[in-house]
């Protein structure tokens, strides 16, 4: 199998015919179709089957788009780290980070990273934990930073090297009505906006800052993915919600909000380096994540 028989492959399963697939390759159908039997042939089971409205993956078909996606991925990277390797100085890395995350670890060593390879091209995605993890699987980014409980476990082919303990507080308006409150039951019946429910991590803070002290979870939500909206949303309405430490030390003063102090005590996140087991990891992206474990805050 040559990588140009998987690129083809993967551009029509990604196109959904033949004829797209041929079209954003820039060669004949004939070719393309000629291609998948070839695939079809070594490995001995049928890709896709094909129909009038297009093309549609069978289970093998399907299984071969995320392997192939991820050797794709692979190779790049090895024709990146031998340009490093030859020139000293170039290559890229890719690297998916949680807001909370980049806020705390990201200046120091980004400055770090730049300082000792100032030519090669650094690409920073803002991530949700679900998509990092997907990015992780398809060999998209080099590797994560993200923020977890200090009981999760790492979904199955993915590793995690802990960086450091990172605090999370309550925030709101200056103006809200419930900004003296002492206590987290003060806030039950408010408004909360939150992160999606998708990404689990935000979900399960949620749970442990209620749960652990036997109070009801609060059923007025909101769910919001972007944190500028979010930042936004908070300065102009009565709302509460919950923020990683070093992103309120940035963010809060610009925005008019407030931290409260709480008689409860809240669980930490631990801020980790995810990265696919499987994956040969890059030079340089070696050299960015030492850069991360160096400069993270102390981990006592």
């Amino acid at each position: 199998m040559k990588p140009n028989q998987m690129k083809t492959f993967i551009a029509v399963a990604e196109e959904g015919s033949i004829h797209r697939g041929a079209r954003r390759l820039g060669i004949s159908q004939p070719a393309v179709s000629t291609t998948i039997r070839q695939l079809e042939i070594h490995f001995g089971v049928p890709l896709m089957s094909r129909g009038v409205g297009g093309i549609e993956l069978t289970e093998f078909g399907t299984l071969l788009l995320a392997r192939g996606r991820a050797l794709l991925s692979d190779m790049g990277r090895l024709y990146d780290e031998m340009s490093h390797l030859a020139e000293g100085q170039t290559g890229s890395v890719t690297v998916a980070l949680s807001t909370a995350t980049s806020a705390a670890l990201l200046p120091p060593a980004l400055k770090k990273f730049r300082d000792v390879l100032p030519s090669v091209d650094v690409m920073l995605k803002e991530s949700s934990f679900s998509a990092a993890i997907s990015a992780l699987t398809e060999g998209s980014v080099d590797f994560a930073i993200m923020h977890v409980l200090p009981e999760f476990e790492c979904p199955e082919g993915i590793d995690q090297v802990f960086l450091s303990k990172m605090p999370f507080i309550v925030g709101m308006r200056a103006s809200h009505p419930l900004r003296n409150s002492k206590s987290i039951t003060d806030l039950i019946d408010a408004d909360w906006l939150l992160p999606p429910t998708s990404d689990g991590i935000p979900g399960t803070l949620f749970n442990a800052v209620f749960g652990r002290h036997g109070f009801s979870l609060p059923v007025c939500t909101t769910r919001c993915d972007s944190v500028g909206t979010a930042l936004n949303l908070f300065a102009a309405m009565d709302l509460v919600g919950f923020f990683s430490k070093p992103l309120a030390d940035v963010e809060f003063g610009r925005f008019g909000l407030i931290q409260l102090e709480f008689a409860e005590e809240f669980p930490f996140y631990h801020a980790v380096i995810l990265k696919r087991r499987s994956m040969i990891t890059t030079v340089v992206a070696q050299r960015f994540m030492q850069c991360f474990i160096d400069d993270a805050p102390a981990k006592d």
